[in-house]
């Protein structure tokens, strides 16, 4: 059993629709819909409740400081950053469904401009973090909030301020998903079992007893930051 729920550290804007996990397990679907948000659960075993749920690639102070701490530890330490691949977009468009006031009625057959199904979604795009100023190309989000138009093809105010505020959202959550936000990926290797732990800078922590190495035996402890695989929906390449 993982405990009490923690509750989440943010307030999502809008209300989730079209989630459904019929035969999933409550451990991949609640992963699903926290990696949607740009969370995910950390876990530290030394606590009397060692899960929660943080914000991915958010300041960690704690682990900040282990770093510090067991820095002459450090025995193998790899972490790139990766600005200018087209596997990091410049700019990331966010995708509302369209309700045309008339959709569903006779006005949905008019030849025009407005006819509805001529402009069937709004977008919102968002450039990416400044870190990233030298990548190029795009890629496109679909939301589940839905932007209403009145007849004459305006859009609702409050519908396009709700629409760039979850954009915003959206996108943030996406480079926290594929990049850790702008902390790229890392591998670390110290010696001895050290007590880091998992949170949002960190994906996985692993100790073992190393002995092929004769100048550097012992326990080791190495500390995770990034995906797996390492970019999302690349699965079909890592048959």
């Amino acid at each position: 059993m993982l405990g009490n729920y923690p509750g989440l550290p943010i307030n999502p804007t809008g209300v989730p629709e079209g989630w459904w996990f019929p035969g999933v397990a409550a451990w991949p679907a609640l992963n699903d819909v926290l990696e949607h948000l740009g969370l995910t659960v950390a876990c530290d075993l030394m606590s009397s409740n060692p899960f929660t749920i943080v914000v991915a690639g958010a300041v960690d102070t704690a682990f900040s400081a282990l770093q510090t701490k067991y820095a002459a530890n450090l025995e193998d330490d790899l972490e790139w950053q990766d600005f200018g691949a087209a596997r990091v977009p410049k700019t990331v468009t966010v995708l509302f469904r369209r309700r045309n006031g008339y959709y569903g009625t006779e006005e949905t057959v008019r030849s025009d401009a407005l006819q509805w199904s001529m402009s069937t979604v709004y977008q919102v795009p968002i450039t990416a973090p400044a870190v990233f100023s030298n990548a190029v190309g795009s890629h496109y989000l679909w939301s589940d909030f839905t932007v209403r138009y009145d007849m004459n093809g305006t859009p609702n105010s409050a519908d396009v301020a709700t629409a760039n505020t979850v954009a915003q959202e959206r996108v943030t959550q996406y480079f926290a998903k594929i990049y850790r936000q702008t902390s790229g990926y890392m591998t670390q290797v110290y010696a001895g079992a050290l007590p880091f732990k998992t949170g949002s800078q960190v994906d996985g922590v692993c100790w073992v007893q190393d002995y092929s190495d004769q100048a550097r035996q012992g326990w080791k402890t190495t500390v995770v930051r990034g995906a797996s695989p390492p970019w999302p929906d690349l699965w079909d390449n890592y048959a």
